[in-house]
């Protein structure tokens, strides 16, 4: 056998190692994002229920439930992106304040925490982000 048909043969074992690996990859991929999917089914009413409640205490900025991002990291933690609101219905604009975040996040973390615990939900609200590029625009 010359030394091109053994490298092609060794490429074409590579190869098709490869591939099934790879779809064994896309496989579990599928299966993650399913199980994901079907996490989020189960936190979201949840978090809509603390977003709602932290609504309802009369705080200057509001949290727009449609606007609500969920993601689960794998450190029992619920990560959230919220868009804000003042009560008049007007969004902040670049001046926004960080401490004005920081209040928000204090206050749903204490009411989202506790509505996990009394859904039997162990996670904890891990990152809690305000996507700042809505605003001033």
């Amino acid at each position: 056998m010359s030394d091109f048909e053994r490298l092609f043969n060794e490429a074409l074992v590579l190869e098709t190692s490869r591939k099934k690996k790879s779809a064994e990859v896309q496989r579990i991929t599928n299966q993650l994002r399913e199980k994901l999917r079907k996490i989020d089914i189960i936190c979201r009413p949840v978090c809509l229920k603390a977003v709602d409640k932290y609504n309802s205490s009369g705080t200057s900025l509001q949290i727009i439930p449609i606007g609500l991002g969920i993601a689960i990291d794998f450190e029992n933690k619920i990560l959230l992106s919220v868009r804000l609101n003042y009560p008049t219905g007007q969004e902040p604009d670049e001046s926004l304040n960080f401490d004005d975040i920081g209040r928000v996040e204090s206050a749903l973390r204490r009411i989202l925490e506790e509505e996990l615990k009394v859904a039997g939900i162990p996670l904890t609200l891990g990152e809690f982000t305000v996507p700042t590029d809505y605003y001033g625009k």
